[in-house]
């Protein structure tokens, strides 16, 4: 497979693969159906290192042989006998890079959100108990509070400002992970609108787990303020 990286040093290369070889007549080898090894972006000129070429470049590949073999090629040669320069190998490089960056996402992102999600509920429900309590309790209070939060001695209280329904957040955000997770596991993060589609929904669950911790933390700053008193 591709490293998917360029290098800058052909000596550098050469000494740590002994294998390397030059002045290579091209139809002495097979190549494998992905040949480039690493793109070459040299800091000095270096030689072709085909026998019918020579020329100095400093763009270029390194290409792996079918039989374990390396060798430099200039990036015309490159497209003369690959079909591929060194830019359009890098666009298609990046392209390739996108794609695992999401695939790794989509397979690592959901599982970390919904154990963020199994650590914080306990603490949510509290907190939920704790605002209906004051509803259910002291009705007055939290409807003055929701009607003056931008005042400085109400400030905090925005985890009363309404009835919250934790308990019920929490259940659709767990199935909209796993949701989630089984999409990815039934191949639909393979395309490329398949995989947009599921990392927007990864971001609009990850954005409710953020405003259901941030009410905790709303919560406890107030607290926290009024005990420091």
């Amino acid at each position: 497979m591709p490293q998917h990286q360029t290098i800058r040093y052909l000596q550098a290369f050469a000494e740590t693969h002994p294998t390397f070889v030059t002045d290579v007549e091209f139809n002495d080898f097979e190549y494998e159906e992905e040949f480039i090894e690493v793109g070459c972006e040299f800091e000095k000129f270096e030689e072709c290192g085909l026998k019918s070429c020579h020329h100095k470049h400093k763009k270029g590949f390194i290409i792996r042989t079918l039989c374990g073999a390396f060798f430099n090629i200039g990036q015309d040669c490159g497209k003369t006998h690959f079909g591929v320069k060194l830019e359009e190998w890098n666009e298609g490089r990046e392209a390739t890079l996108k794609v695992e960056t999401q695939t790794g996402v989509l397979l690592s992102e959901p599982r970390r959100q919904l154990q963020i999600l199994k650590q914080a509920q306990p603490r949510l429900l509290k907190l939920e108990q704790i605002n209906h309590f004051i509803w259910d309790n002291l009705g007055p209070l939290a409807k003055e509070a929701a009607g003056r939060k931008k005042e400085r001695r109400y400030r905090g209280l925005e985890f009363v400002e309404s009835r919250l329904q934790l308990s019920k957040q929490i259940a659709v955000v767990e199935q909209e992970i796993r949701d989630i997770m089984e999409a990815v596991a039934r191949g639909e993060a393979e395309q490329e609108a398949g995989r947009e589609s599921l990392l927007s929904r990864h971001r609009a669950v990850k954005a409710k787990i953020t405003r259901m911790k941030s009410l905790e933390s709303t919560c406890k700053a107030f607290f926290g303020r009024r005990g420091s008193r």
